[in-house]
């Protein structure tokens, strides 16, 4: 999981909220006028580096070539729950898949109305999201922490490791070169600077899929080739 770091309220939204202040009754997220909600979306889209907000799964790439939305906007708190939060921004996401799609077994569609908090379950708003679920060179994720219940919560509750979702990380990884059936390693040089690079935004507002699962393993190698050069090092010294 990523940690998005939220930005200002879209303009339109904001208008909407201070035009509709004394009619409560209108405030509600299906009120909003077709303009706001693709500015909502499009905010969102730059916001998340066009990236599912709970899987890291690519979205809003099919805009381009006139294909339907592969999103929908996601209410970490559900808005059958908590309604006052209806049109609460910090309370907004995008997710996969699309709205005219059937129901996906992992992700938002999974998590449903399903009740959650800080207490409970690990935010992508919550910096802590990219070190408290930790990804596997066998494209599953787990809790870096044992005893962290919300981030195993999380996991499950999003079905984190659907086999769809294992399959898509492990192909990823071996696309960088980071599968633990890679024919050529890359060094612990490589592996540094793939993961200082990784999550940076390209020139099209795109981040790459399953960037922090290829952060954490491209790490890992690192670490562990460094630990080995060094050993070696020290065995000749000897």
């Amino acid at each position: 999981m990523r940690f998005i770091r939220k930005t200002a309220e879209p303009r339109k939204l904001a208008e909407f909220k201070r035009k509709n202040r004394n009619t409560p009754q209108v405030l509600r997220y299906s009120n909003l006028t077709a303009g706001a909600r693709r500015e909502l979306q499009e905010t969102l889209l730059t916001e998340q580096g066009r990236l599912c907000a709970y899987t890291m799964m690519p979205i809003g790439r099919s805009r381009s070539s006139g294909n339907a939305d592969d999103f929908h906007i996601e209410h970490i708190r559900p808005r059958s729950r908590e309604r006052e939060r209806d049109l609460d921004y910090d309370n907004m996401l995008l997710c996969t898949p699309g709205p005219r799609a059937e129901h996906c077994e992992y992700g938002a569609h999974r998590k449903a109305d399903a009740e959650v908090d800080d207490a409970n379950f690990v935010s992508p708003l919550s910096p802590s999201c990219e070190t408290r679920l930790q990804y596997r060179l066998t494209g599953q994720v787990r809790a870096t922490a044992e005893r962290d219940d919300a981030a195993g919560r999380t996991i499950d509750l999003l079905n984190l490791n659907h086999p769809n979702l294992v399959e898509a990380r492990v192909e990823t990884l071996r696309s960088q070169g980071l599968a633990s059936d890679a024919k050529r390693p890359i060094s612990a040089a490589q592996a540094s600077r793939l993961a200082r690079k990784i999550t940076e935004v390209d020139h099209k507002g795109q981040i790459a899929p399953f960037c922090i699962a290829i952060k954490q393993i491209a790490e890992g190698i690192a670490r562990k080739q460094k630990a080995r050069a060094a050993r070696i090092a020290r065995s000749a010294g000897e």
